[in-house]
């Protein structure tokens, strides 16, 4: 529980101090009809082997492209609906954005979805779902242009990248 809360706490801060400054820090990538959906080019990185025992080290991978995004809601009342249906104990109703951790794993082309954090627009953390789901990145869709957007800067800023890992 003190994990949780402490993720909770700091992607809180992380985001206050982010969203303050969203022009250096967070790059925008795509915008739909639901949302803008910007990437944070302080701490995206490459991310790490799973060790297959306690003898095995913790590597960096290359194959994985680790950050944190944001998602600034359109019209929040359609997302409201769906958190809603998640979780109906919390108020979700003062909803402006969201801030997840994301993996994009190069070599199978998957997605993966961590943790998101809900935030009102005074920045103050409603709610958080828990997620570490895998999925297939399908051809075409908005995972799959946010995909190479950031394989793409993966390539133009590898030293960047590689510091972080």
């Amino acid at each position: 529980m003190n994990k949780k809360f402490l993720a909770a706490v700091f992607i809180f801060v992380f985001s206050l101090t982010a969203f303050a400054s969203a022009e250096p820090r967070w790059q925008k990538i795509i915008t739909t009809d639901q949302y803008r959906y910007y990437f944070d080019t302080l701490t995206i990185s490459y991310g790490k082997t799973v060790p297959k025992n306690e003898r095995d080290d913790i590597k960096t991978d290359r194959n994985i492209i680790d950050f944190n995004a944001q998602k600034i809601y359109w019209n929040p009342q359609d997302m409201v609906k769906t958190l809603q249906q998640i979780d109906n104990h919390t108020d979700w109703s003062t909803l402006s954005y969201s801030v997840g951790h994301y993996q994009y794993d190069k070599k199978n082309k998957k997605l993966f979805q961590g943790n998101i954090s809900f935030f009102d627009a005074n920045g103050m953390l409603i709610g958080t779902i828990n997620r570490s789901i895998w999925q297939d990145i399908i051809l075409g869709s908005d995972e799959e242009k946010i995909y190479n957007c950031l394989v793409e800067y993966a390539k133009k800023h590898n030293q960047e990248l590689t510091t972080r890992s």
